[in-house]
């Protein structure tokens, strides 16, 4: 069988093979993005999870990645309610799966937002603990995650090479309305530079 999240090489994979010898003609068994469902609620995650691990291979590019990512973050926080093994088994395997500025959004996700994160992925992510662990008091969870949406704004845009000004990088770390954060997270995953994140006409 071939896996190949790609269409196109999926659709390649699949043509018949003439192998000379009259009656057989190979015809490959290609496993391709139409045959494995974009899972999209965290729901669907915890009721299975090896499936979900398939829709992030074969979905968490282009157009279904934020979608795979939000799906990823809540499937695990449903399933480390109550299995932190499964949560922690479940995580590993869709990082290893997603492509590279994908898999460290997700990560980012994962710490600053998670609050089963240090008790499942803290094996597998030792060196976030303390900066994912929330201040502990009600009063900072509002600015926490501001912080941790700026850094993820800056860590996307760093992995995929975009330079970012000292003043853009201020601006994206003063920033403490987190509906903008994610915006400008959103758009860190396509622009082409730094300052295309902010929008235009968008105030300071």
């Amino acid at each position: 069988m071939v896996i190949a999240p790609d269409p196109a090489v999926a659709q390649w994979c699949g043509l018949q093979i003439d192998t000379g010898h009259p009656g057989h003609t190979l015809t490959p068994l290609v496993l391709g993005p139409d045959h494995v469902p974009l899972m999209k609620d965290g729901s669907e995650v915890a009721a299975d999870p090896a499936m979900a691990v398939l829709s992030a291979l074969f979905h968490g590019r282009g157009e279904h990645q934020e979608n795979v990512l939000q799906t990823a973050f809540d499937g695990a926080n449903l399933l480390a309610e109550s299995d932190d093994e499964r949560a922690r088994r479940y995580y590993q395997f869709v990082q290893a799966v997603l492509p590279e500025v994908a898999r460290q959004t997700l990560e980012t996700m994962m710490r600053t937002e998670l609050p089963y994160y240090d008790s499942f992925l803290a094996q597998a992510a030792a060196e976030g603990k303390a900066e994912g662990k929330a201040e502990g008091k009600a009063e900072g969870k509002a600015e926490g995650k501001a912080e941790g949406r700026a850094s993820s704004v800056l860590r996307v845009l760093r992995n995929r090479g975009i330079e970012v000004r000292e003043e853009e990088r201020e601006r994206i770390l003063g920033c403490t309305d987190t509906t903008r954060l994610d915006n400008w997270l959103d758009r860190a995953l396509t622009v082409q530079t730094a300052a295309e994140i902010f929008g235009r006409g968008e105030e300071r």
